[in-house]
């Protein structure tokens, strides 16, 4: 790599979709100044929102993710690890329940449970179940993001999953309530439309 002892240092960003243009601005720089001392590693989920430049300089990698068969070995693994002992059948609709997300698996049910028998599971609704099956979901946001960060985009997809792109009323409820914009409702209900 052109190093004294011809090592490379690897930096890893992860979530690296998430930094801002003006950190993606800067990193540019230092990636091509750095470049024969430095690998960088950018792990994102979204790639189209990670800078052209540093893009295209890039070798690409996609990961695709775990099979069902897989997670279930892997949450038996962990629950194990941590004293955690519970039924293949809970395990099973552990896994169904999170469909490959990892962290919220961690979080809601590993971390939770630790050294625990775990005779019965129901899972913790999602701050989109919750919103989106209340009664008055603009007033139920309100009292859930008084207390907790909730990323509207994450929310808005979660909420046009639930609804299945197809109730056109309630996607328009909930995005109102979020971007206090009648006309983005409206695109956004129109693309839930056309995903039917």
């Amino acid at each position: 790599m052109g190093t004294e002892n011809d090592k490379a240092r690897i930096i890893i960003f992860d979530e690296a979709d998430g930094l801002t243009f003006q950190a993606q601005e800067a990193l540019k720089a230092i990636v091509e100044i750095y470049a024969h001392l430095i690998i960088s590693l950018f792990c994102l989920n979204k790639e189209k929102r990670m800078d052209e430049a540093l893009y295209s300089r890039a070798k690409i990698f996609y990961c695709s993710s775990a099979s069902r068969t897989e997670r279930l070995e892997w949450l038996i693994e962990k629950t194990t690890s941590v004293g955690l002992i519970a039924t293949k059948s809970i395990l099973e609709t552990v896994v169904d329940y999170y469909d490959g997300d990892l962290r919220r698996t961690i979080s809601d049910f590993i971390i939770p449970n630790q050294e625990c028998t775990v005779t019965k599971w129901d899972p913790i609704p999602t701050f989109a179940e919750q919103i989106y099956y209340a009664d008055d979901p603009s007033l139920e946001y309100r009292k859930l993001s008084k207390e907790n960060y909730i990323k509207s985009e994450n929310l808005i997809r979660d909420i046009l999953k639930l609804n299945n792109y197809k109730n056109v009323v309630k996607i328009g409820d909930a995005l109102l309530m979020i971007k206090k914009d009648p006309m983005i409702a409206v695109l956004y209900a129109l693309t839930a439309i056309v995903k039917v």
